[in-house]
């Protein structure tokens, strides 16, 4: 009896089966007529009697098939609800959901997937959602799930993104670790492009010579023509990075010799680190000829006329050579000096300058009146050349504050003063602490010093002449500890040096002869050539 009653449930389970296969064939039947209300309707209607895993998951493909996301959701929630571990169903509902654009759901029933072989569509939402729950770990996880680098790859500009360089370059390296083929070999060479976003990562990372190495390359290879520019100037910068500038000159010399109009940039840092003034004009002159008005090369050309001893007179031998188109000796000695011309530079400024669309370059025009004063010892005609720009473009801050600069350096101090209180905004406090103490106000000078001091472009003189205030006040000890910290803010060496010969003068005059020795002989290693350090040394100890 036993027996027939299993005997009959199982026929009873064999035929149900049967039976739910021919109304999917008829379902199958009306969709292909297109009817797909019918459809959705029946299958809608065969929830009830679906039992397997396989049925609920036939029921939603065909509801996906028809893109009917909402209905397909629903009956995976119910076989969800009836199989809850079952883990291919809760996939299949998680995509589903997504596919719908349920996201917020997806994302709350993926957390069950983890660890699972459907991680996937766990990372799926995660991936898909804008907010803040996407994590460049779950580009990792995609990765694991389908063995598809480019999850990982990814994973690696998301960690870059989010200031983790670190994971950003163990990202990349599991991706370029199999690479091969000859570096940067073709444009479109998939092994080409990781190498190159592995460098970039290892070079924001600060890790120079791994960045070389990702490259495939090291000092002395002989592959630089063969290179994309791109590659070139990131092995430039990392050698330069590594301190290495012999390198990154040859690298910047590849990128100029093989791409000349792709970037002014490396045209520029070959004029830098130049072994004179002569190779720097050369290559800023390459520069300016493609980019007329870059502005930094504009700069440099300027300060590099601006730098050179005006040239000795011409006896009349060297006339008459000129005049017949011969050089004498002393004519070439002035050429290998390598200073540009003030007929290049002027022609070179007004390149720049035309080469502006609509208004001119006001830093241009700067540079302009920088040449003129250089050649000029008249300050009143210079002083008229400012004023002249000031009428024109009254309302340009950076006009302004050069012509406060300026009027400052020529002893003009009261004009100065005056065009900062007349500025658009707040006045400069460096000059309002200027002013203050030239009207003997020091404490009031102190209080704007202050203002400007954590400025990292007017720290040092801030600092140092809050210093001086403090001297002048008697506040002697004071006085030293801000001329320490000017020390440490300031531009070069040199200033440096003579902020602690100041300092060391403070000392000597409290009698403090030992620690005015010891500051003394810090200026000197700051500035072996500080003779008034050195003068003073030699009278402290007495020889």
């Amino acid at each position: 009896m036993a027996a027939s009653l299993l005997l009959l449930g199982a026929c009873g389970l064999f035929d149900s089966k049967a039976k739910f296969a021919q109304d999917l064939t008829k379902v199958d039947a009306t969709i292909a007529e297109g009817d797909a209300p019918r459809a959705l309707k029946r299958l809608k209607g065969m929830r009830k009697r679906a039992i397997t895993a396989s049925q609920w998951l036939s029921l939603a493909k065909r509801e996906r098939a028809l893109l009917a996301w909402d209905q397909a959701s629903h009956t995976l929630g119910l076989a969800r609800f009836k199989m809850p571990a079952n883990d291919m169903v809760l996939a299949v509902l998680v995509d589903t959901l997504v596919q719908g654009g349920g996201t917020e759901e997806a994302l709350k029933l993926s957390e069950f997937l983890l660890g699972s072989p459907y991680a996937i569509q766990a990372a799926a939402p995660r991936l898909l959602f804008s907010g803040e729950e996407r994590d460049p770990r779950w580009w990792e996880i995609a990765a694991e799930s389908t063995g598809d680098g480019a999850f990982r790859q990814n994973a690696a500009a998301w960690y870059a993104a989010t200031g983790n360089l670190p994971a950003a370059c163990a990202a990349a390296a599991i991706v370029a670790k199999d690479a091969i083929g000859f570096p940067g070999a073709a444009e479109d060479n998939r092994t080409a492009r990781l190498r190159y976003m592995l460098a970039l990562l290892y070079y924001d990372a600060g890790f120079p010579e791994q960045a070389i190495g990702a490259l495939g390359l090291g000092p002395g290879t002989d592959t630089e023509s063969r290179l994309r520019a791109d590659w070139l100037g990131l092995l430039a910068d990392a050698s330069l990075e590594r301190g290495n500038e012999g390198d990154a000159a040859r690298f910047w010399e590849a990128m100029t010799a093989s791409y000349p109009d792709f970037s002014p940039i490396p045209w520029y840092d070959l004029a830098v680190v130049a072994e004179n003034v002569s190779r720097s004009d050369r290559y800023l002159e390459s520069l300016l000829d493609r980019y007329p008005s870059y502005f930094p090369a504009v700069a440099r050309y300027v300060s590099n006329y601006q730098n050179a001893a005006p040239p000795p007179p011409k006896d009349s031998l060297t006339e008459e050579l000129e005049s017949r188109g011969f050089y004498s000796l002393s004519m070439k000695d002035g050429a290998s000096a390598g200073y540009p011309a003030r007929e290049a530079v002027d022609s070179r400024l007004g390149a720049a300058i035309a080469s502006t669309s609509g208004a001119p370059d006001i830093r241009l025009l700067i540079e302009r009146a920088k040449v003129d004063e250089r050649d000029s010892t008249d300050v009143t005609l210079s002083s008229t050349r400012i004023w002249n720009l000031l009428e024109k473009y009254s309302s340009n801050d950076l006009l302004v504050r050069y012509a406060m600069w300026f009027f400052l350096r020529t002893g003009q101090a009261d004009t100065a003063f005056s065009l900062n209180r007349e500025r658009a905004g707040d006045t400069d406090p460096f000059y309002d602490a200027l002013e203050a103490a030239m009207n003997g106000d020091l404490d009031g000078a102190e209080a704007s010093f202050n203002k400007c001091a954590a400025s990292k472009e007017d720290s040092w003189a801030a600092l140092a002449n809050i210093a001086r205030i403090r001297e002048k006040k008697g506040d002697y000890a004071s006085a030293v500890d801000y001329y320490d910290r000017a020390t440490s803010f300031a531009p070069d060496d040199g200033s440096a040096s003579d902020l602690q010969y100041a300092a060391a003068l403070v000392l000597s005059r409290e009698k403090d002869t030992r620690r005015a020795q010891q500051v003394l002989m810090r200026a000197l290693e700051l500035d072996p050539g500080n003779e008034r350090a050195a003068a003073a040394l030699r009278r402290l100890k007495g020889f």
